[in-house]
């Protein structure tokens, strides 16, 4: 790989994927939908383009022999269900089809742990896992609708990436888990859920995609993931680095489920997104207790951090973000 593309590139994984590219001496073209400071300290070429239209997408693929497809609506919001479905299925029939007028040699397309059924719950998932056909969550059905376009090309290389919930430095949006840790630490967290999620460092998924795009075979399906923790365990970790940090209230489920329905709507009411609603009340309850990354250990050599580490250095970036937490 001597030249990439990663659309998607404001985002969380997306600015990271660029700085470790770019790091490398790979020439790397960062496609973007909208100006931010993601990746104003990065020196890189970024490019201004809509992944709903196929002619600009193969204007800003051309010359390049790997595209990281990254662009993405995450939302659990419901009423984002037709913009979702367009912008993360469409979107990547349309990444596809520029990657073959392009000429492109390599497509990565990072799709999600959320694809694949989460039961049985306690047994180990690993690639094998069936596709999670029960979800009616628009953002889950997008991302398999579009994995299986990935995985229907052959006249060109396709891998695809499955993250577990990622988290770390450099997470400008914030993402929401972002905003948790941040809210955490600093005793603003009213309540948290008995619950708990595999967790993994932002900068390993996207070192590990690198060495897939390098490396892994046409086809090739890899679960990236870290380690399980429950949200209480979180605060245990934050708490470490801050001796002041408080227990969030422990929100007993049953209570949960009659306050959070509420609370979301009134938040998507407001035009801004919640921290938890129903659906992220169910992913949160149902989570697998272990999500193998042995093929990628095996095949590529991943091998994730441990979540402490993870912890400290996204409190330290936000640190240097805004002066103090």
């Amino acid at each position: 790989m001597t030249s990439a593309a990663v659309t998607g590139a404001n985002g969380h994984i997306g600015n990271v994927l660029c700085r470790e590219l770019s790091g490398q001496g790979i020439d790397t073209r960062a496609i973007i939908h909208h100006r931010s400071d993601a990746l104003s300290s990065v020196a890189i070429k970024r490019v201004v383009a809509d992944i709903e239209d196929l002619q600009q997408l193969i204007n800003v693929f051309s010359g390049v022999d790997t595209v990281s497809h990254l662009a993405a609506r995450i939302s659990l919001n419901p009423r984002q269900a037709d913009a979702t479905q367009k912008i993360n299925w469409q979107g990547t029939r349309n990444v596809i089809e520029a990657c073959r007028q392009a000429k492109v040699k390599t497509l990565v397309y990072f799709s999600s742990i959320h694809v694949l059924d989460p039961e049985p719950q306690h047994e180990t998932m690993d690639e094998c896992r069936v596709y999670n056909q029960e979800s009616n969550l628009a953002y889950d059905v997008s991302k398999i609708r579009a994995e299986l376009e990935v995985l229907q090309v052959k006249d060109f290389r396709v891998i695809v990436i499955l993250p577990t919930s990622v988290i770390g430095p450099f997470d400008f949006g914030p993402s929401l888990m972002g905003q948790a840790i941040r809210k955490i630490y600093n005793s603003a967290l009213p309540a948290i859920l008995p619950y708990g999620f595999n967790w993994v460092d932002v900068r390993d998924v996207a070192m590990g995609s690198i060495e897939a795009a390098r490396n892994g075979i046409s086809g090739s399906r890899f679960i990236m993931s870290g380690h399980y923790e429950t949200l209480p365990g979180l605060v245990d970790i934050i708490r470490e680095f801050n001796a002041n940090v408080k227990n969030p209230f422990l929100c007993p489920p049953s209570l949960a489920y009659t306050m959070i329905p509420i609370y979301s709507q009134i938040m998507y009411a407001l035009g801004k997104e919640p921290l938890y609603n129903k659906t992220s009340l169910d992913i949160l309850r149902t989570a697998p207790l272990k999500i193998s990354s042995q093929k990628a250990e095996r095949e590529l050599g991943y091998k994730p951090r441990v979540l402490r580490s993870t912890i400290w250095d996204t409190l330290q970036w936000m640190n240097t973000q805004n002066s103090s937490l």
